[in-house]
């Protein structure tokens, strides 16, 4: 009974009428949605200023780049002259909690053969220092590490002197 139904004249023009009107708005409104521009994401990287001093003396000034959520690492020896040399590193990853706050994980290791010692996790405003402060079993030394992160797209250029 389908092959031998036929719709009348006028449903038939209404039916046109609605395809071409879907076509006419699939046309119009298509090439709009793929013209607006991507959303702006913001920088993909961070940049982290590194302080390290051994009972009040700066030892460096390093600075770490890498992706957010990547993994860093910095190694070092302290001053001998001190009475407190050791092997270092700090392994630090940066995740960002929101659009002004920083997630700095990090773990701090000594000796040779290196041996976790502490992993504190320091939430910060971008461009605000963080510290970490360790001392020695004998409580004679202290190890300072103060952080800075900010967000970036690519390291900063080094200043030369």
């Amino acid at each position: 009974m389908l092959p031998s139904h036929r719709f009348s004249a006028l449903r038939q023009r209404v039916g046109r009428g609605l395809v071409a009107t879907l076509v006419l708005a699939a046309l119009a409104v298509g090439p709009a949605l793929q013209a607006a521009p991507p959303e702006a994401a913001g920088p993909q990287g961070v940049m982290v200023h590194l302080t390290l001093e051994q009972d009040g003396k700066v030892l460096g000034q390093p600075r770490l780049f890498g992706a957010l959520g990547q993994a860093m690492s910095l190694r070092w020896q302290s001053d001998a002259a001190s009475g407190w040399a050791e092997h270092w590193e700090l392994q630090l990853s940066t995740t960002q909690v929101d659009p002004v706050r920083l997630l700095l994980d990090t773990r701090l290791s000594r000796g040779e053969p290196l041996k976790p010692m502490v992993r504190p996790r320091l939430i910060t405003l971008a461009g605000e220092p963080a510290r970490v402060d360790v001392r020695s079993e004998d409580g004679l030394h202290t190890l300072s590490i103060t952080l800075v992160a900010r967000l970036a797209d690519q390291p900063a250029p080094q200043r030369v002197p």
